[in-house]
């Protein structure tokens, strides 16, 4: 069976970490990410902590913040398109 083996994205990620806790996680804002993100990158802190953030009242402040980065993409890639 074959085992998944990742590689480095060369493209822009957005991470996001919960308030509590994730500023001082090893890896914010790139920490243990840096091998695998060799593009842009954005770190977005939320309220909640590593576990809470999928939880609701958070999940939503969460949704938010990532709905917002979907869409910042689909116009990126849009305006590339059009050129």
């Amino acid at each position: 069976m074959p085992k998944y083996v990742p590689q480095a994205y060369p493209g822009r990620v957005s991470l996001f970490f919960g308030h509590e806790g994730g500023l001082r996680s090893p890896l914010f804002p790139r920490g243990g990410w840096n091998r695998w993100i060799i593009g842009d990158r954005e770190a977005h802190v939320v309220s909640g902590d590593h576990v809470t953030i999928f939880k609701e009242p958070y999940v939503r402040a969460l949704a938010k913040k990532l709905k917002a980065c979907l869409d910042k993409a689909q116009r990126d890639n849009s305006e590339v398109r059009k050129r």
